[in-house]
């Protein structure tokens, strides 16, 4: 009875120890580059960069996630090191391995996020096809009569959809009187630009975030256009709007209706007279990284005795009373520098600048 016993809490404890053993492997299985380089505050290069960027090399050396890896370390390698050609060369490298294989169960980042990323190189939309249609083979087999463009404007990102409709708000408002596209085809000397003001006219969609077709955005950048504000600067507003308008339309085909109102709206950038309006549209990842800079900047700043509290941590006797301090001080700061980018983007990276603390 009690050899029986023995051997029954012998075998427990052999299933306990293979257990916890599988655990730990997948634990170790789930780190990765990434997880490594998000814990880097800013974008120096402290000890975590230096953890990520090692993890890279090593696990591309065997050949584990290769589009992944290579794209963090271009990441850190432009970033966190300022070396912008070597950076392209790993981008490069990435989008060659997306290439090859559009579909990896085992990727840790999307390859659609990799490719939006790399520079505009003129192979970056057959890329997107090329995910896209192994996406599809995956999720809708048989299904490729559509085809997809790549986003490279980041259109669909959070913050520039919130900014969108902010810009679209305050144009509406500083036009009195109707809107109408008299004139418009007549200034514009494009075939392509006019196949997009057919799609556009002809377009019944409505955007639910603006709660307009991308006709209406159009009378409505038009009509600022032709404000007497800008008067000075019609030519050259123009001229960016037919720009725009060709941007819309590539090898036949014609970017989505999202795609074409961020192009319209953003004819008026850095031309328009009124700075409300002629402001650029950001990106969450741009609006991050400005903001972490910033934040880094209110860190670097610190008199030496705060300076020492932050660097001991949790283990100095004043860390939670100065942590509370500095974190209203960068909620603070940050709303009076990027206020004019309300949303929830904004509050969220509020709260991951907050926490880094």
């Amino acid at each position: 009875m009690i050899y029986s016993l023995l051997i029954i809490i012998l075998i427990l404890i052999i299933f306990l120890f293979i257990f916890s053993s599988k655990n730990k492997i997948k634990n170790k299985e789930k780190t990765n580059a990434l997880d490594i380089y998000s814990k880097t505050f800013g974008y120096d290069y402290d000890g975590n960069t230096h953890k990520a960027f090692l993890k890279c090399s090593q696990d591309f050396s065997r050949g584990e996630n290769r589009a992944d890896n290579s794209f963090i370390a271009s990441e850190i390698l432009q970033y966190n090191l300022g070396q912008e050609e070597n950076a392209r060369r790993l981008r490069n490298i990435a989008l060659a391995e997306i290439a090859a294989q559009p579909i990896n169960p085992d990727r840790f980042i999307e390859p659609e996020f990799i490719v939006d990323r790399a520079e505009l190189i003129p192979e970056q939309d057959a890329l997107m096809r090329i995910i896209i249609a192994g996406d599809r083979r995956q999720k809708e087999p048989g299904n490729f009569d559509r085809i997809v463009r790549s986003d490279p404007q980041n259109v669909h990102d959070t913050t520039v959809q919130d900014e969108m409709q902010m810009r679209y708000d305050r144009i509406k408002r500083s036009i009195h009187g109707g809107t109408f596209l008299s004139g418009l085809r007549e200034s514009i000397n494009s075939p392509g630009a006019h196949i997009v003001l057919d799609r556009i006219i002809s377009n019944p969609a409505m955007i639910d975030k603006l709660s307009a077709t991308d006709e209406d955005v159009l009378r409505a950048v038009w009509a600022r256009i032709n404000d007497p504000a800008n008067a000075g600067r019609r030519e050259d507003l123009i001229a960016a709007l037919q720009h725009n308008l060709e941007n819309c339309y590539n090898d036949g085909s014609i970017v989505c209706v999202t795609g074409r109102v961020n192009n319209i709206l953003d004819s008026l950038t850095a031309i328009d007279v009124n700075p409300a309006i002629s402001e650029p549209v950001v990106s969450t990842d741009i609006l991050r990284k400005d903001i972490m800079q910033h934040v880094a900047q209110i860190i670097n700043t610190l008199p030496d005795g705060e300076k020492k509290i932050y660097e001991t941590g949790e283990d100095h006797a004043e860390f939670q009373q100065f942590a509370e301090k500095i974190k209203t001080r960068i909620d603070t700061e940050i709303r009076e520098n990027f206020g004019q980018h309300s949303g929830s983007s904004l509050e969220k990276i509020i709260l991951e600048a907050k926490s880094a603390i």
